[in-house]
């Protein structure tokens, strides 16, 4: 008897028609794109647009106002806000001013001050009422008794970073009055008046209107306030009230064009200024999405652009520059080629890092120092 051991026939595999290509993964860097969302929506509070928000100094509620009401928000609570200024009248009819602007105490949670459109300044306290419709002092009151009488308006005004009971407002007479509450309740009048005088030879029919302050700013320190008017951005001494102890030229090429500027209104635009952490810059808006920055210590000044083409995470801006006449240079821009349609009315500078933010038009632009 044999025995025959049977083999395996060997396993065939049928190879695929057609065979993929293997590719490895490669890592390529490229560029952070940043975009922002928002956290927290509150909604669905005002009826009329809003002209300001600030931020309480327990950092648990902030308010925002518009022309005739302002709001108490919690940041935990989006769905619901307290009414704590209502100036609507029963009948629109007789509405005789609109709020212009509010702003919270720097240091007393319970204090807040608005403004109106009759030049009168009220200091509210939430302590007294829930609704401060009555307030706890008329601060400040320019109305005259005869409202054809009127020669100013309040255009700004601020606390004292450090005094609590010292404030500053600016007119549209170019001037401003520094005030203490505790000299009386109400502030009508002033304890320093800062005003520089008119140079006659320069006196136009433009004058009063280029004059009149659309912003003010104390310093960090206290010790100076920053004030913007049309064409320049001057810095006071607390100490010096008969001129400016500084003078930067924003974009005095626009004076030869104030009569265009002013049949299309862009003449009564109001530009906002910001110190940066040590009070060593300053910094304000211009047109063309122009944005000016000055050294007070080096005199330099700078201004740049902000865009989308200029907005890419790691690009530099580079300085831009007008060309008021003669050749044009290939990196200028000539003054008739300015867009008065894109503008930076709003500024603000980090307190303590180099990090910038301007509002043009519905974009907002975040910028930082360059990091090596």
């Amino acid at each position: 008897m044999s025995l025959t051991t049977s083999q395996p026939s060997p396993v065939r595999w049928k190879s695929p028609p057609y065979i993929l290509p293997t590719e490895v993964p490669v890592l390529r860097p490229m560029d952070l794109m940043v975009e922002a969302t928002p956290r927290r929506v509150f909604a669905n509070a005002h009826t009329y647009h809003i002209n300001s928000i600030s931020v309480n100094s327990d950092y648990e509620t902030y308010m925002s106002a518009d022309d005739l009401r302002i709001n108490l928000w919690n940041f935990e609570i989006t769905n619901q806000s307290f009414n704590i200024v209502d100036i609507k009248p029963a009948n629109m009819e007789e509405l005789t001013e609109v709020i212009t602007a509010a702003e919270f105490h720097p240091h007393h949670c319970n204090t807040f001050v608005y403004s109106s459109s009759k030049g009168t300044i009220r200091l509210c306290d939430m302590r007294a009422s829930a609704l401060c419709d009555r307030h706890t002092k008329y601060i400040v009151d320019i109305k005259p008794a005869n409202m054809e009488e009127l020669t100013e308006v309040i255009t700004a005004a601020e606390f004292h970073p450090h005094h609590c009971n010292t404030f500053v407002y600016s007119s549209s007479k170019g001037t401003i009055r520094l005030c203490d509450m505790r000299a009386s309740a109400l502030c009508d009048r002033h304890t320093k008046f800062f005003e520089e005088p008119e140079d006659p030879s320069n006196r136009s029919f433009f004058s009063e209107i280029i004059s009149s302050i659309s912003d003010v700013k104390f310093s960090h320190s206290g010790r100076y306030i920053m004030t913007r008017d049309y064409l320049t951005v001057k810095v006071w001494d607390l100490n010096m009230e008969n001129r400016p102890i500084e003078t930067y030229q924003v974009h005095d090429y626009l004076r030869s064009k104030l009569c265009s500027l002013y049949e299309n209104d862009c003449i009564f635009d109001k530009f906002e200024c910001v110190w940066n952490g040590s009070d060593s810059v300053i910094m304000t808006g211009s047109y063309n999405n122009f944005f000016r920055m000055f050294d007070r210590n080096t005199k330099r000044d700078v201004t740049l652009e902000a865009s989308r083409e200029n907005s890419k995470p790691r690009a530099i801006l580079k300085p831009r520059k007008v060309c008021v006449g003669g050749k044009r240079r290939k990196d200028e821009i000539s003054v008739d080629s300015l867009d008065f349609s894109k503008k930076i009315l709003h500024t603000a500078w980090h307190p303590s890092e180099n990090i910038i933010a301007v509002a043009a038009t519905n974009n907002l632009y975040i910028f930082q120092d360059k990091v090596n």
